[in-house]
């Protein structure tokens, strides 16, 4: 998760479970992916990645293996989406109106 100064900003993402599975928290993610648009581009990004296959449970919490990112290049892709992840919340600012 991704704390922020205020404790209504706790930005959930990624967890790793004890059964090797890396866990997409798309059920308790706040702005800017509480819309299901940009879940869904955060699953189409992550479902890009070769030997990733995940269930697109937007509102839920759709897991795949920690295996599949044992390639360097997996590694990478993910390091990468998980970066804009963090990027997207600490840049995201309210709509004034």
């Amino acid at each position: 998760q991704l704390d922020q100064k205020r404790p209504d900003r706790v930005q959930y993402t990624f967890s790793i479970n004890a059964g090797g599975q890396v866990v997409v928290q798309f059920q308790y993610m706040i702005a800017p992916f509480d819309a299901n648009e940009a879940r869904e581009r955060l699953w189409t990004k992550l479902s890009e990645i070769p030997g990733v296959t995940i269930e697109k449970r937007l509102g839920g919490r759709p897991s795949f293996p920690l295996a599949a990112l044992t390639d360097g290049e997996h590694l990478l892709k993910f390091e990468r989406i998980f970066s804009e992840v963090v990027d997207e919340t600490r840049n995201w600012k309210p709509r004034a109106g």
